[in-house]
């Protein structure tokens, strides 16, 4: 039987280079997907990827220990998206 603080020991390293790779991982999608929202020709995709940038938001805050900013950030009142997608739209037109 081994020591219960061994196994957390061995496991502190690897926890922690998931972690970065984790957080690196959701950063680059975030810009990512905010960048080609910007350069969206098309309401719909503007929205969708309004979505994936919530979505990754949420799961960083998450990883920050901050669960009621994830759930605020992901269940912002509909009427509120549309308005941004809308303002989207606009932008893409003027």
């Amino acid at each position: 039987m081994s020591h219960p603080m061994l196994s957390t020991v061995l496991a502190g390293p690897a926890a922690e280079t998931t972690r970065l790779l984790a957080y690196w991982v959701l950063a680059i999608i975030s810009v990512a997907a905010a960048l080609g929202m910007v350069l969206a020709r098309k309401a719909v995709h503007c929205a969708m990827l309004l979505a994936v940038v919530m979505l990754s938001l949420a799961a960083l805050y998450l990883m920050l220990g901050a669960p009621f900013l994830a759930f605020a950030r992901r269940h912002r009142p509909g009427p509120a998206r549309l308005g941004e997608v809308r303002q989207c739209e606009r932008d893409r037109a003027g």
